[in-house]
C-alpha cells in the first residue's frame, strides 16, 4: 500500500465517497502546501492533490517520486485503486492544468477541467515557452495528439478572453472530439480570481464533478464556437505581431472581428495592429469597441488612451486613464501615460506663459 501522503502528494479519503479528483496546481499557488481544506469542502468526493512542482514533472515525471510519465501514471492507478473510487475526476490550473489535461486523459476520466493551461509544452508564444525555453518534442508533451489517441470522455478547457498567451494554447486543441473550449469575457490567465472579482464566485472543483457551473451556460461565457479559419486568423495575427509585421496582423485580426464582433480580443488586437502603423484614429475606433465590450479592462485602455492622446484627444485619454486607475490603482502602464499626456498638456501652457 502506498503513503497517502509524501512530499509530492496527499491522498484525503472522504468515508462512502466513491469519486476521486485529482488535482494539479498551478507554480505559484499560495494557498498552502496542498491548498486550503474550505476550499475543497463542498466538493463530496476523495481527493488527490500534488503540491506545486517545477516543470519537470510535466516531461519526465516527478523527480525522486518516479521517473517517467508513464511511472507516474502506475503511481495514479495504484493511488485510485487504494481510494476505492469508482469514477475519477481531473482538475488543474495553469502548468497543472497541463497535468489535469494529461493525465485525465491517460485515464480515462468521466470529466477533466483545465483552466488556463499549456496544450504543448513550449509552443512558441505561450508560458511554457517562455518557461522552458524551447518547444519540447517529447512523448506525451503535445496534448493535441495525447487527446486524439486517447479521446476524453469529456473534457473542458476553460481561458480567460484577455491573455494572448493561452489564446495560443487554446487554439491548438480546436477540433479535437470530446474538447470543449470555454472563454470567459473579463478575465485573464487568473481566470478564478479575476471572475472572483468580478463577482461571479463557483466552485470549480464542485463544477468538474457536478458538470454544471461555469462549465454549462453562463453569463461571462462567450458564444465562440472558433472554426479552422478563425484559428488560422488568430495565429497569423500574433504571429505577425511578434515579427513586428503589423500590417499582416491587422488584416487578421480585421478578419477576425468581422467574424466574432462580440470579441474584444479581436478588437484590442486590431487596435494594436493599427497603432503599431501610427494610424491613431482608427486605432482608437478599433480600441473603443472593444472597450464597450469588456468595460473593465485597464490594460486595454492603456493602449487605447494612448492613441487618443496621438491622435490629439488629450482630455479624452486623460479621462479614460482615470477610468482605467479607478478600476486598477497604480496600473504602471496606465500611470506611466497619463504622466506622459498631462506633461504634454503642461508643456504649450509653459512656452506661451513664457513668451
Amino acid at each position: 500500500m502506498l503513503p497517502t501522503e509524501t512530499t509530492y502528494y496527499k491522498l484525503d479519503l472522504l468515508e462512502g465517497a466513491e469519486d476521486l479528483i485529482l488535482v494539479f496546481p498551478g507554480f505559484t499557488e499560495s494557498e498552502g502546501r496542498f491548498g486550503s481544506p474550505t476550499r475543497f469542502s463542498g466538493v463530496r468526493a476523495s481527493r488527490l492533490q500534488y503540491t506545486n512542482m517545477r516543470p519537470e514533472w510535466a516531461t519526465g515525471g516527478i523527480p525522486a517520486l518516479v521517473e517517467s510519465i508513464p511511472g507516474m501514471l502506475e503511481e495514479l492507478r495504484l493511488l485510485i485503486a487504494q481510494s476505492g473510487a469508482k469514477r475519477v475526476y481531473s482538475f488543474g490550473f495553469s502548468f497543472g492544468a497541463f497535468g489535469a489535461l494529461l493525465f485525465g486523459l491517460l485515464l480515462k476520466a468521466e470529466r477533466i477541467v483545465a483552466v488556463s493551461g499549456q496544450t504543448a509544452l513550449g509552443m512558441p508564444g505561450t508560458r511554457s515557452a517562455r518557461l522552458l525555453g524551447r518547444r519540447l518534442d517529447l512523448p506525451y508533451t503535445d496534448l493535441r495528439k495525447v487527446a486524439l489517441e486517447h479521446p476524453p470522455k469529456e473534457a473542458h478547457l476553460l481561458f480567460g478572453e484577455r491573455d494572448a498567451q493561452d489564446l495560443i494554447s487554446a487554439v491548438h486543441m480546436v477540433g479535437v472530439p470530446g474538447v470543449r473550449l470555454h472563454f470567459f469575457r473579463g478575465a485573464a490567465h487568473t481566470l478564478p480570481g479575476d471572475l472572483r472579482r468580478a463577482g461571479v464566485s463557483h466552485d470549480l472543483l464542485a463544477d468538474t464533478v457536478s458538470g454544471g457551473g461555469l462549465l454549462g451556460k453562463h453569463p461571462r461565457r462567450l458564444p465562440f464556437d472558433l472554426k479552422p479559419r478563425m484559428v488560422e486568423w488568430i495565429r497569423t495575427g500574433f504571429d505577425a505581431l511578434a515579427e513586428n509585421d503589423p500590417f499582416t496582423a491587422e488584416e487578421a485580426f480585421r478578419a477576425l472581428a468581422q467574424a466574432l464582433p462580440g470579441s474584444a480580443m479581436a478588437w484590442h488586437n486590431l487596435g494594436h495592429s493599427l497603432q503599431r502603423q501610427s494610424r491613431w484614429a482608427e486605432a482608437v475606433q478599433a480600441y473603443e469597441r472593444a472597450i464597450a465590450l469588456d468595460a473593465d479592462d485597464a490594460t486595454l485602455m492603456s493602449y487605447a488612451a494612448q492613441a487618443m492622446a496621438q491622435a490629439g484627444r488629450q482630455a479624452e485619454a486623460l479621462a479614460l486613464c482615470d477610468r482605467g486607475l479607478a478600476i486598477s490603482p497604480g496600473q504602471s502602464r496606465l500611470t506611466r501615460i497619463r504622466q506622459a499626456i498631462a506633461a504634454r498638456q503642461e508643456q504649450p501652457a509653459l512656452e506661451e506663459s513664457a513668451a
